[in-house]
């Protein structure tokens, strides 16, 4: 019992300069891999590594834990266990491993074909441009005491928040504009509307009245013209669901333009009376006079 882990403290002890051995040829197999892939755009963005998500890698590889996390920071993370203190068939491992998914992966639908290429698609996935990479020698003692190596990459997107997996869709935010739209038309509706219409007859000159009222939400234009022995009315108006206010102002005005219009003609019809009077007066006069003439005659 003390041999085996004096052999497993000496392992970790020569594990570390391998550690960082392996650590580069996992590198150089990613971004080899990304390279090699041909998108429909083009060529992806070169993989760079990042010690910050190596930060996170060698967080969950401190664990020691074979399965995957539950927790959203390490989202798009692979790892493989291994024999301890063997590294380099863990490295061969996974170039085998990548090679198999890459053959699987169908570009034209971006779909593994036969198998699962989940790994090959974190590694080709285009906003993935970041990762990380951390190797852990582990030792398990119950409930048989033995020592496992732990190599775990972790995948991030530039500027990436949360992960791409668990990302249920991209928000878009549109400034929306509104136009306002003023149509101009007639249209009859049902909606009650009074229309006054003032009609002046007269019989010796022509009158022309009109009247406009304007209110906030219509403009009611009347226009009357009279002529001797007849009448032409032309109205325009303009549709308003608001009943206009009555202006009484012009309603008086043209009701004692009609009193006047009365007044004067009684004043010519009494002219003419007197006219007529005076010149019955005369007429009676020029009959009498031979008659006057002959009466004077025989009396003398």
């Amino acid at each position: 019992m003390r041999l085996l882990y004096f052999l497993a403290v000496l392992s970790y002890v020569y594990a570390n300069p391998s550690i960082e051995t392996m650590k580069a040829s996992l590198i150089e197999l990613l971004t080899s891999t990304r390279s090699r892939f041909k998108s429909p755009s083009g060529k992806l963005a070169p993989f760079e590594y990042s010690k910050d998500v190596e930060d996170l890698a060698v967080e969950w590889a401190n664990t020691c834990h074979r399965s995957m996390p539950s927790d959203p920071r390490f989202a798009n993370m692979q790892g493989y266990a291994g024999k301890c203190p063997i590294y380099w068939p863990l490295v061969r491992e996974w170039t085998t491993r990548l090679l198999a998914e890459e053959k699987a992966y169908d570009p034209a639908t971006g779909k593994c074909s036969t198998s699962s290429c989940k790994h090959y698609m974190q590694v080709t996935q285009p906003n993935n441009t970041k990762f990380g990479c951390a190797i852990k020698v582990c030792h398990v003692k119950n409930p048989n005491p033995k020592s496992f190596l732990l190599s775990v990459c972790l995948y991030r997107a530039d500027k990436q928040s949360i992960p791409i997996h668990q990302t249920a869709g991209s928000v878009t935010t549109t400034n929306t504009s509104r136009t306002a739209t003023t149509a101009t038309s007639t249209t009859t509706t049902a909606t009650p509307t009074t229309t006054t219409t003032t009609t002046t007859t007269t019989t010796r000159r022509p009158n022309t009245t009109t009247t406009t009222a304007t209110t906030p939400n219509a403009t009611t234009s009347i226009t009357s013209t009279t002529t001797e022995g007849s009448t032409t009315g032309t109205v325009k108006l303009s549709v308003s669901s608001e009943l206009p206010p009555t202006d009484k102002g012009t309603e008086m005005e043209e009701a004692e333009e009609e009193e006047d219009i009365e007044e004067e003609d009684e004043g010519v019809e009494d002219g003419d009376d007197k006219a007529a009077k005076t010149s019955d007066s005369p007429n009676l006069s020029s009959h009498l006079l031979p008659l006057a003439m002959i009466a004077i005659t025989v009396l003398v």
